[in-house]
């Protein structure tokens, strides 16, 4: 639900956040921080899974892997068995 304001009850709102958002640069890097690492883990688990396979290719070690990827060694190695499995 949205609330209604007059212009000047806005323009009141939009300058409080604005001056909070100044006072607090910490919390805000913060809540950036955890949005983006929320929306990393939504990603679809194919495009997680090529990722992993390129970087593979690449020569990356699979903790090298599991760090880029936010995951851990032992998924990345599972992954990377039942795609080459697949392949032959």
């Amino acid at each position: 639900m949205k609330i209604q304001l007059s212009e000047e009850a806005r323009a009141l709102r939009n300058a409080s956040m604005k001056e909070w958002k100044r006072n607090n640069p910490d919390k805000i890097r913060e809540y950036n921080r955890r949005y983006w690492e929320k929306k990393a883990k939504q990603q679809d688990p194919e495009q997680v899974e090529a990722i992993i396979i390129r970087l593979h290719r690449g020569g990356m070690s699979l903790r090298e892997i599991a760090a880029v990827v936010k995951t851990n060694h032992m998924h990345v190695s599972r992954v990377i068995n039942r795609v080459t499995a697949l392949q032959q």
